[in-house]
């Protein structure tokens, strides 16, 4: 995780650099990517729809934006 696109491409580069850290993160990814919320997409999109819905439906009442909250 990076702040700024110097901090980015500095990262980037220590990683083309460091196979072996790549390595790590790409396994790391493998291992997560069927039991991490971060790559359940059904999950992700059915809440994204719910928020879209939320939202329409203030507008529809002529309410102003505000936050919303959508409970997993």
């Amino acid at each position: 995780i990076t702040t700024s696109r110097e901090e980015y491409e500095a990262l980037a580069l220590e990683l083309a650099l460091d196979p072996d850290r790549l390595s790590l993160i790409k396994n790391k990814l493998q291992k997560n990517r069927l039991t991490t919320p971060l790559f359940d997409t059904k999950s992700y999109t059915r809440y994204l729809e719910e928020a879209y819905i939320a939202i329409y439906e203030r507008n529809c009442h002529g309410l102003p934006p505000h936050q919303i909250h959508i409970m997993s």
